[in-house]
């Protein structure tokens, strides 16, 4: 083989992988929202209390009122309702579109908030080969030192809203069948179409000392799976609100649900601060703030793997990804919020994974590179049983469930911890001194400065050209346009002031067993003082919506990547079956 065509070889494998896997962000992403639909808050009639119990009542007139703007009422949210003495409501119009809707209600007197039924995407970035023995992110986390005083607990309950579940055969007898559910209208809840609610759940809770497999935080818990995502892998806002308002109809019910697992994002243009001032007005941060004030359970959030700042505006359009100079990361940029906890994802070496989002509304970091855990079943082993399989995935959305975990092993020794005593725990007892310096997306610099060297290699042999655009049936100057623009895109970042600085928020790596010694200290002191209640940990900090200020030089970006049938294959390539020990 010659050298122009090894060289050939090269790039092409280079390109088109860097190129389909942007590519795949891009499809992932082309849709905001979902036409023609709506998310909206109704006044409750005068002089009467919103109830689970009447809302049959006040769904006639509601019914009459939406009906008269040329849409339909697809459902009401009862708790979220009744806890806000209002009515919340998920609307869709056959003849008018997310906007025309939008602008009919805002006219309304009686409508407190609307917005577009918005859609989220999990948060996982690329699929790596599997291995059984790279558990390392436990022992990051300290867990192996707590075993010895707990594994976990049947008693102890927490929520996965993700993309869905799968019956895996090192997960079931953890999971709390009676109160899983699906908010979508194309699939069952065990049923996950693009495996990442199920890998979230494995490093939860997959069943230890069972000899088979990985083994979660928890060896023992019960992890109640709530699906919203669809075929497509799009998360829209009313399953999300939908799986809100279950979980508060749950609390309501007197089910303790200790954490909820939320590994997705989205983007918006308001502002964190915007969005606090207008609390009341914008739909999905009354719906979070509602589960807030319940004081029930911690909602545990994914930072997002874009590689920017959370809490302040994407600095310069990233068209590859689909985002917008001045959008923000929902719901990592919430603020005001007591009871989330926002995280960071770091990798074996204590590094900061190169697509983590960062900055100090990031509460803590945890491992989210090369995890392994449990994935999806689809095939059956000799035996007729449903396989074991098992995939190593990268992503904030790996990290979270290292936190959740970590709540249910608290909650597991001191069930009767508050929600602020253990974030509080979490938070003081992170390991500061493990609190990376975040350095977005280097290794895609180095790529993309080698790809655009070897293409200028062959740009003035028209032969080589032809011969490249053969072999990968790609126009050779769209895709070297293509290279050229994402590098401009990188190196335009790390001219943005904190570029190669920032940390993550004070805390850093969490710790478990140091928040267990952490969580028994406030427990015995609050028992000594004799106080009525815990005081709450301080909200989660204002950060300002303010752009990024340039200084000189060059840099990385991000990319959130999402669920199109690319990234399951190429799960699928990487999987492999898992055998017994």
């Amino acid at each position: 083989m010659g050298m122009r065509t090894r060289m050939r070889t090269r790039i092409s494998r280079v390109l088109a992988v860097a190129l389909l896997i942007f590519a795949a962000c891009v499809s992932a992403f082309a849709e905001d929202y979902v036409e023609g639909e709506a998310i909206v808050v109704l006044k409750a009639p005068e002089d009467s209390q919103v109830k689970a119990s009447n809302l049959g009542e006040l769904r006639t007139a509601v019914d009459s009122k939406v009906r008269a703007m040329g849409a339909s009422v697809q459902k009401i949210y009862a708790t979220l309702s009744e806890l806000d003495n209002s009515i919340f409501a998920h609307v869709k119009s056959e003849t008018k579109t997310t906007q025309e809707l939008i602008q009919e209600f805002e006219k309304r007197d009686d409508v407190l908030a609307v917005s577009p039924n918005g859609i989220k995407h999990v948060l996982r970035t690329e699929a790596n080969d599997a291995s059984f023995d790279q558990l390392w992110g436990l022992e990051k986390i300290n867990a192996p030192a707590v075993w010895d005083e707990t594994t976990g607990s049947e008693n102890v309950y927490v929520a996965v809203i993700d993309s869905g579940f799968d019956r895996h055969t090192d997960l079931m007898a953890n999971i709390a069948t009676e109160y899983a559910k699906s908010f979508v209208t194309d699939g069952d809840w065990d049923y996950d179409p693009v495996g990442h609610g199920i890998h979230v759940a494995g490093t939860i809770g997959a069943v230890g000392n069972n000899g088979i497999g990985v083994v979660g935080v928890n060896w023992k818990i019960k992890i109640i799976p709530l699906r919203i995502g669809k075929d497509d892998g799009n998360l829209p806002d009313s399953a999300i609100n939908s799986a809100i308002d279950y979980i508060a109809q749950l609390v309501q019910q007197g089910v303790k649900i200790y954490a909820v697992n939320m590994s997705y994002g989205g983007d918006e243009n308001r502002s964190p601060s915007e969005i606090q001032s207008l609390g009341d007005r914008n739909v999905n941060y009354r719906a979070y703030r509602t589960l807030d004030k319940l004081n029930s359970t911690l909602m545990i959030m994914a930072a997002g793997n874009e590689g920017f700042e959370v809490g302040k505006a994407v600095p310069f359009d990233a068209d590859d990804f689909n985002l917008k100079a001045g959008q923000y990361t929902y719901p990592a940029s919430y603020t005001g919020l007591n009871n989330m906890i926002v995280v960071g994802a770091t990798d074996s070496d204590d590094k900061a994974g190169n697509f983590t989002n960062w900055g100090e509304a990031v509460h803590v970091a945890a491992p989210g590179v090369a995890i392994l855990s449990t994935y999806v079943p689809y095939q059956e082993d000799e035996d007729g049983e449903p396989g074991k399989y098992y995939c190593e995935l990268n992503g904030t959305s790996m990290a979270v469930p290292h936190v959740t975990g970590m709540v249910g092993l608290l909650a597991s020794k001191y069930p009767d911890a508050t929600p602020s005593q253990i974030k509080a725990a979490i938070l003081e007892g992170a390991n500061s001194a493990i609190n990376p310096v975040v350095r977005p997306f280097e290794n895609k610099l180095i790529l993309f400065t080698s790809t655009l060297s070897e293409l200028d290699a062959i740009s003035n042999d028209q032969t080589a050209i032809s011969e490249w655009e053969e072999e990968t049936s790609a126009d050779f100057w769209g895709s070297y346009a293509k290279a050229e623009q994402l590098l401009k895109n990188y190196l335009q970042y790390s001219s943005m002031e904190g570029y190669g600085t920032a940390k993550v928020s004070k805390y850093g790596l969490v710790d478990v067993a140091k928040s267990m010694e952490i969580l028994g200290e406030k427990i015995a002191d609050d028992e000594n003082a004799n106080l009525p209640e815990t005081p709450k940990t301080p909200e989660t900090p204002e950060t300002p919506g303010t752009t990024y200020t340039r200084s000189s030089s060059s840099g990385g970006g991000g990319c959130e990547i999402g669920f199109g049938i690319f990234n399951v294959l190429l799960c699928v390539i990487f999987i492999r079956k898992g055998k017994d020990d």
